[in-house]
């Protein structure tokens, strides 16, 4: 039996590591290790009709690594490279029923964590020219699959797209002012924006746009 106004507050236990190095003058290296494993942590006990109860169920564990570089080509020219690997699982197993007139189900030691990719990886090329002048840039952003469900049964595909970005930044008296144009996704790619996790109805995924270009201005003023 659930004691549902008995829930006590999660606690965690963090620790992380990490250096900084600037391998030559144009060239900045960072990375961290960390770890976080969290006791009595709040998971589902039923969702029905929409409506979720929660209990203190399961111990969790949360370790992994974040690496970025960025490199100056000249004057002009910089690239950057950011990766995270998070490994998420659940240490022990629990019970919790998903759905009204369904059995309870067990979600068993080892599953992955919902909601969090395994791998995610992101890379920029840009460039800029002085004031006034030009800038552009180039992004890949990569994505790992992303379970939906603490049983692992439902999971949304990884993807990988590409963005653009072009801008003229110019100064006209105590203003600075700077147009843009940027398109997302321009391969068109079909991808899973985000997963509602455990969802009662089995709705889990909600869509993302597909190819978009965006049009505007930032202005300043300098008083």
């Amino acid at each position: 039996m659930y004691h549902f106004f008995a829930l006590r507050p999660s606690e965690s236990r963090n620790i992380e590591a990490g250096f900084k190095w600037l391998a030559t003058d144009n060239t900045r290296i960072n990375l961290a290790l960390f770890e976080s494993v969290v006791t009595d942590e709040i998971l589902p006990a039923t969702n029905i009709g929409g409506r979720a109860t929660f209990q203190n169920a399961a111990d969790t564990r949360r370790r992994g690594v974040e690496l970025s570089a960025d490199y100056r080509f000249g004057r002009d020219l910089t690239a950057y490279l950011s990766y995270t690997y998070l490994d998420a699982r659940f240490r022990d197993s629990y019970t919790y029923l998903p759905r009204a007139g369904q059995p309870f189900v067990t979600v068993p030691d080892g599953n992955f964590i919902p909601g969090v990719p395994r791998n995610t990886a992101y890379a920029e090329l840009a460039w800029r020219r002085g004031l006034p002048g030009l800038s552009a840039g180039a992004e890949m952003i990569y994505r790992d699959r992303v379970f939906a469900n603490d049983t692992n049964t439902e999971a949304a595909e990884q993807y990988a797209m590409a963005n653009v970005r072009l801008a003229y930044s110019h100064q006209l008296g105590r203003w600075k002012l700077s147009e843009f144009v940027r398109i997302d996704n321009v391969s068109g790619t079909k991808y899973v924006g985000s997963v509602i996790v455990n969802e009662g109805n089995g709705r889990f995924y909600e869509p993302s746009p597909g190819r978009n270009i965006i049009v505007g201005m930032n202005a300043s003023y300098a008083f």
